[in-house]
């Protein structure tokens, strides 16, 4: 009977939380909007999940004018005329840099337009059972919002030979116009009072095709990380930083940590790129994407 329930709650999807996917940035469908001065702004590429408790968008701005109300919408579309999602934040924090504005937001609540209301919930309830409340039905129904925008996966890299740690991560996003990486990284990682004591990291684009190998680091969090003789990667170090970066890492970026907030769970870290090898750009990488995205719409991206 379970079997069978579980079976209607996800149609023809696997039971999990997220899908991972094989995508080029480019071919994204879906769109996000901010309403401003009741009109509507596309912000695809500029906006960001940075913190989970509280559930933390930040989103990036090239002119420092406030457009914004202290409470803002945006709404994430399939690309064409639909809406998928409605979400409502409130402006928490702003960080002004020479090249713009960054803006964190509070998401406050969400209201789907692709699922029925009640299928989504009982998926969201399925997931909060299945966590044993080790998160709160509020932050999965925000990533259940959030997350029908595909999420990209990045490496982090922090260290040398006898002090060193690597994991994946998705809440982080790059803005290409100013050269700098927002990243949000959980007060409980192991290595995030070292990142900022040093003000320097390493974030690495991986292929797709190295998803078993890149999955298979997210322990390294919050646990004590493993010797670099226990790790399945052959190193090369990094031009300034002399850091060193698996060969699973078809570019790196060493960021310079310029700006960083304790928001809750999570802390923000604002990062100047001050020095980049894109060795191989055109290859697909790693997205998550909500399954309640893929049980309801149609699902052509590459699931792997």
């Amino acid at each position: 009977m379970k079997q069978f329930l579980i079976k209607k709650l996800f149609i023809s999807q696997p039971a999990q939380q997220y899908l991972t996917l094989s995508i080029f940035e480019n071919n994204i469908r879906e769109k996000v909007f901010i309403q401003t001065n009741k009109s509507w702004t596309e912000v695809s590429k500029y906006q960001f999940i940075l913190c989970q408790n509280p559930f933390i968008v930040g989103i990036w701005f090239n002119e420092k004018s406030d457009l914004l109300s202290n409470n803002a919408w945006i709404k994430i579309t399939d690309g064409g005329l639909n809406d998928l999602v409605m979400i409502c934040l409130q402006k928490i924090e702003i960080v002004d840099l020479q090249q713009g504005r960054l803006i964190l937001f509070k998401l406050i609540r969400s209201k789907f337009l692709f699922i029925p209301r009640i299928h989504q919930k009982l998926l969201i309830s399925y997931f909060y059972l299945q966590r044993k409340n080790a998160v709160s039905f509020f932050e999965l129904n925000s990533f259940c919002a959030t997350y029908t925008y595909p999420r990209k996966v990045i490496l982090t890299c922090f260290g040398q030979t006898n002090d060193y740690n690597l994991f994946p991560m998705d809440l982080q996003g790059y803005i290409k116009e100013a050269d700098i990486y927002v990243l949000g990284l959980r007060n409980s990682n192991v290595t995030l009072k070292k990142i900022l004591n040093e003000r320097r990291v390493v974030v690495c684009d991986v292929a797709s095709n190295e998803k078993e190998r890149l999955v298979g680091l997210g322990r390294h969090h919050s646990s004590q990380p493993p010797s670099m003789s226990d790790l399945p990667f052959t190193f090369d170090q990094t031009a300034v930083f002399k850091m060193l970066i698996p060969d699973i890492a078809n570019s790196y970026r060493e960021l310079e940590i310029i700006h960083h907030m304790n928001m809750g769970s999570h802390t923000v870290m604002i990062g100047k790129v001050v020095n980049q090898n894109l060795k191989a750009v055109d290859l697909p990488s790693l997205y998550h994407l909500h399954i309640a995205s893929a049980i309801i719409k149609q699902n052509d991206y590459s699931v792997i």
